[in-house]
């Protein structure tokens, strides 16, 4: 029911965030981000408090994009256990997606039992991935890698499918991309919500590479695979090799992917807290570079705004009111 509301939310605040971030002026555009940033702020150490930690960093990764040296949130960081941290920043930006970041599990001997074979038929089904969109769309795309790919597409759609990594859902997506090899223009934002969770991205860039945001949130840049798109209707295919690796060894016990059921399990945002993730990454995703540089020099900080206030930063509970 969470992941239906969200759908729904997602659906209808894509293009209102968009009008709304272009017809705002610069200024308050940026006090809107900064306004948002306090909040997902809070919302950090409420799950810090809840010993939600893989959520909280989740969080922190956004909040760093805006905030990279404020002191609040390097103290959050650091207070997240060691080893979840060492996990995090040791994850392989080569193989990006392929490596979920999932919460690992101590789940009866029972369950992983009644779960091995369920694991192997998802790991088998994750091989591939469809999508079917609907929505305004034209182009095509083929790859074979995103370093060696032909690619002259736009769209605004709403797709359903098997998305790979167990996720059967819904994709909310804005794709731009032109380029030959690994080089050209692309712009994209992108929201999920399914079986394997709420995943979203946002990524601006001319140059295709593994460590990408979107190679690391969902896509699989080493995936081999061809996209059409005409009108109304559009049609995703993908091979992924790594996750033939992955099968296999899943017969043998091991799961490179990190994404087995009896072994992990998805991240556990509120709907309230997927919202505002949503808002934020749109809010980046329109600001822009020029944006972004204008934001840190008017908020270096995430307790600054303006010589006369200061943010209680404080952890506190969903009850308390946040002081400003």
């Amino acid at each position: 029911m969470q992941s239906v509301k969200f759908l729904i939310f997602i659906s209808i605040s894509i293009p209102i965030l968009t009008t709304f971030v272009n017809c705002t002026s610069g200024g308050e555009r940026l006090k809107n981000v900064h306004r948002q940033s306090k909040i997902l702020t809070e919302e950090t150490s409420i799950l810090l408090q809840d010993g939600k930690y893989h959520e909280a960093i989740a969080i922190i990764e956004i909040l760093k994009k805006l905030h990279p040296k404020d002191p609040v949130i390097v103290k959050m960081y650091e207070f997240i256990p060691f080893e979840i941290r060492n996990e995090y920043e040791n994850r392989s930006l080569l193989l990006g997606s392929n490596v979920s970041f999932r919460k690992k599990t101590n789940k009866s001997t029972l369950k992983k039992v009644l779960l091995y074979i369920p694991d192997r038929i998802l790991d088998l089904a994750d091989i591939f991935s469809l999508e079917f969109s609907v929505g305004g769309q034209l182009g095509v795309e083929a790859w074979i890698t995103r370093g060696f790919q032909v690619s002259a597409y736009t769209g605004m759609t709403v797709g359903l499918g098997w998305l790979g990594k167990k996720q059967f859902g819904v994709q909310n997506s804005q794709l731009f991309n032109l380029g030959l090899g690994p080089f050209g223009v692309y712009r994209n934002y992108t929201d999920q919500s399914g079986t394997g969770g709420d995943k979203n991205s946002s990524d601006i860039f001319y140059l295709h590479k593994p460590s990408r945001d979107v190679y690391q949130k969902y896509q699989d840049y080493w995936s081999v695979g061809f996209r059409v798109g005409l009108i109304f209707f559009g049609f995703r295919f993908e091979v992924h090799p790594y996750e033939i690796y992955d099968f296999f060894a899943g017969i043998a016990g091991f799961d490179p992917g990190n994404d087995d059921l009896a072994k992990t399990d998805p991240l556990d945002f509120t709907y309230e807290q997927q919202q505002h993730l949503h808002i934020m990454k749109g809010m980046i995703f329109n600001m822009g570079k020029k944006g972004m540089i204008d934001y840190h020099r008017k908020y270096p900080t995430i307790t600054q705004e303006g010589p006369e206030k200061e943010y209680d930063t404080s952890p506190k509970r969903k009850s308390e009111t946040p002081v400003y």
